[in-house]
């Protein structure tokens, strides 16, 4: 069973990815923010005298530009997500299209906590698939899954998991997550983990 082989890692190990986690998302912010205090510091007469250090328009620049870099790259991230939207035609293309494959790679039926649990081990599934990541935290895995799960489900639906299987990771071309099936036949997919 999936949740079994996914067993939990120490808390210390969970502790620093999700420390990791914080400052991937909030680099920028942090930068901004410490370019102010390195200011306020400056003006205050507490940096060395005489270079660049002391100079409270270079923090003041250097924390505009890390401000505004924060809010592009989250526009960016939200446009980007935008763009992969797809219309009901094109995801029902697109579903034609991996029915066979998602078929074959099913390895286990799932209750929905089942599921939950697998979504709450990340760094553990992460540990299974080389050069993968999670592009979203686990609070946002967490919520799209949700409402991924309660637009799709319909009242004779078998939730799976698939994966593609070793070598497919190996090579580069791995990917797991969730499917739902009605009575064999493929209705949606929600993709955990791709590289």
């Amino acid at each position: 069973m999936v949740v079994q082989i996914l067993k939990l890692r120490p808390y210390g190990d969970e502790m620093i990815m999700r420390v990791i986690e914080f400052l991937y998302r909030w680099f920028f912010a942090i930068m901004a923010f410490a370019s102010l205090v390195l200011m306020a510091l400056a003006a205050g007469g507490f940096t060395p005298q005489g270079s660049w250090k002391h100079s409270t328009t270079a923090y003041f620049l250097m924390a505009l530009f890390f401000t505004l870099a924060f809010f592009a790259e989250k526009l960016l991230d939200r446009a980007l997500r935008r763009s992969r939207a797809t219309t009901p035609a094109e995801k029902a293309e697109l579903l034609l299209a991996r029915t066979t494959e998602i078929v074959v790679w099913r390895t286990q039926r799932l209750s929905l906590d089942d599921a939950f649990q697998i979504l709450r081990q990340g760094d553990d599934v992460l540990a299974q698939y080389p050069n993968s990541y999670f592009r979203e935290t686990a609070a946002e895995r967490d919520l799209e899954f949700r409402k991924w799960f309660e637009f799709a489900y319909t009242s004779d639906a078998e939730l799976w998991y698939y994966d593609s299987g070793k070598e497919s990771w190996e090579l580069m071309g791995g990917e797991c997550g969730f499917a739902l099936f009605s009575r064999d036949k493929f209705l949606d997919v929600w993709v955990l983990l791709e590289n």
